[in-house]
């Protein structure tokens, strides 16, 4: 007997599995699904809500359910088992899981996610306590006159609207982009025009979430270096914008007048002689420490200086 997880759906604070059933002798008298926690050994059991035939069936639950305070624990893992009763059996069927690994949101500070563990078994992860100030995202980058932001999915339904919010550092005008429904591959991408970002300017990007009727604007932020990103562009409005992170890891995009040629060209070339003078540098400093070297190693100078003299001999 098998139980496979082939679908889960989401709306409002409900959820719905999908299962498969090979196998699985009939008549059910009960079908139930109990969630285990593998650190607290906490239990949660539902009902089956709907038999859709002998081989597919679906459970409703309230993932709000699968979180509690426990000892200033952040994240569950809960394993899922098919209980099944029958006249002459009853029976317990770990679920299994098809790889699904989409994430949603069950309130702006909590989240679920659904994987299976190295032996294919289905695993909820339930994660509390998420920051309400700051989000973090995968990738940014300056690509045809747009800020691009790459994040993992965190909504699976439709009320979810997300927007990228620059803030003027100095007079907190606020440069919104458009909203953004549906995600690909697990991912969501955000993009924002540059078009109407003020010359001159050093802005800090925002990530404005809507879940129902509750909004919430959070700081962006990147973990990792900016390296690998296009973090400097040159807009058709001829204006130089540049991504740099601040010390809390937040993002900052600044904007200004771009260069002309000849200025890029000054700057080229004195970017070149830094970049001789540095190499001398580098060079002196590896032969200073050859020579030290040779010395810690017992060489010395010569004692006597040693002259070697050619003759040459004029034919006759």
């Amino acid at each position: 007997m098998r139980a496979i997880l082939s679908g889960c759906q989401h709306s409002n604070q409900q959820s719905e599995l999908e299962l498969e059933l090979i196998n699985v002798p009939e008549p059910f008298e009960t079908l139930t699904v109990t969630f285990f926690e593998r650190q607290t050994q906490a239990t949660l059991t539902v009902p089956v809500t709907r038999i859709v035939n002998q081989h597919v069936v679906r459970v409703a639950f309230d993932p709000a359910a699968l979180q509690f305070e426990q000892r200033d624990r952040h994240d569950f893992t809960w394993e899922l088992y098919l209980n099944v009763v029958q006249p002459a059996m009853h029976g317990v069927i770990q679920i299994e899981s098809e790889a699904l690994g989409d994430r949603w949101q069950i309130s702006q500070t909590s989240a679920c996610q659904f994987r299976c563990d190295a032996a294919g078994m289905a695993i909820l992860n339930s994660h509390t306590h998420q920051s309400a100030t700051e989000v973090s995202v995968t990738a940014i980058n300056l690509v045809d006159d747009q800020i691009q932001v790459v994040e993992t999915r965190q909504f699976n339904h439709d009320p979810s609207q997300q927007r990228l919010v620059l803030k003027n550092e100095a007079d907190h005008q606020v440069t919104m982009g458009p909203v953004v429904q549906g995600a690909s591959q697990g991912l969501v991408t955000l993009s924002l025009p540059l078009a109407e970002l003020p010359i001159e300017s050093t802005q800090v990007l925002y990530l404005r979430t809507t879940v129902g009727e509750e909004t919430v604007e959070r700081r962006v932020v990147l973990a990792r270096s900016l390296a690998g990103q296009t973090t400097e562009l040159v807009t058709r409005q001829h204006r130089l914008v540049m991504i740099d992170k601040r010390f809390d890891n937040g993002l900052l995009v600044t904007t200004s007048v771009a260069p002309s040629l000849p200025q890029r060209v000054v700057n080229a070339v004195g970017q070149s002689r830094q970049v001789v003078k540095w190499v001398a540098q580098v060079a002196d400093k590896v032969n200073l420490t050859y020579l030290s070297q040779l010395f810690r190693h017992g060489h010395t100078p010569y004692e006597r200086p040693t002259l070697i003299l050619k003759a040459l001999v004029a034919a006759k």
